[in-house]
């Protein structure tokens, strides 16, 4: 079997191919590509704060998502919500 693709519009066929990561404009020195995240006043002390505290726990699975389970499981079995661990989508307290 043979895969037949519809042909390409010519406009986009006339599109260069794009190379990740080069930033140049005719006339200009330095740009800054702010579609890709990128800023000429760099990250934010908001952020930098942020990315470090991030990191002490960075070895850790987040709990997300977990509602309800914990402390029920908690309350049934008699121990404490905190050292529980779980996964939503996969354990449905009361279902």
């Amino acid at each position: 079997m043979t895969l037949t693709l519809p042909p390409t519009k010519k406009s986009l066929a006339d599109v260069g191919y794009y190379m990740v990561g080069i930033s140049t404009l005719p006339g200009f020195e330095t740009i800054s590509k702010l579609s890709s995240n990128e800023t000429a006043l760099g990250p934010s002390p908001h952020a930098i704060q942020a990315a470090q505290a991030a990191m002490e726990t960075a070895h850790r699975y987040p709990e997300l998502g977990t509602g309800p389970l914990p402390e029920t499981l908690a309350a049934r079995f008699d121990l404490d919500p905190k050292r529980i661990a779980s996964h939503q989508p996969l354990f449905r307290a009361g279902r």
